[in-house]
């Protein structure tokens, strides 16, 4: 169906596409990335609390062992860490349908309204443009027949 589509058309509607996927991919990375962070300082300021107790208590009795003070630091930064990217991790998924369904989903909607396309037209061409890992491929609806 995209190949009954003017040359001008076709590049319209895979500039739209880019375009849309470019906007997609942008929301979730900063939304993800905003995510990491927040959690990141949340786990290791919980996990902060029982580190200066341990430190605290290794200064009181004199056995300031600093190998064990970097062992509980690493740990520390690892378990925050870990916190943070499952906590990313689901975020980037929560984010991606909230942004399509927010965002996408109307600016799709009024791209093909204004240039007279349909959406089976749009999700052809996004298949066969759109890179394997492209977000807004989940979305889009290819006919049984192609």
């Amino acid at each position: 169906m995209p190949d009954s589509l003017s040359p001008a058309e076709k590049q319209v509607l895979q500039e739209s596409i880019v375009e849309i996927n470019d906007t997609l991919q942008t929301f979730t990375i900063n939304l993800t990335g905003q995510a990491f962070f927040n959690a990141f300082k949340l786990a290791f300021t919980i996990l902060l609390v029982p580190l200066a107790i341990i430190l605290l208590l290794t200064y009181l009795f004199r056995s300031v062992d600093f190998t064990t003070v970097f062992m509980y630091s690493c740990t520390t930064v690892m378990l925050a860490m870990a916190f943070a990217s499952l906590v990313a991790s689901r975020m980037r998924v929560i984010s991606e349908k909230d942004n399509y369904q927010e965002d996408i989903g109307p600016k799709i909607q009024e791209t093909l309204t204004t240039n007279g396309f349909t959406r089976r037209q749009f999700d052809i061409m996004a298949d066969r443009i759109l890179e394997k890992d492209a977000p807004l491929r989940q979305y889009i609806v290819l006919p049984k027949d192609e």
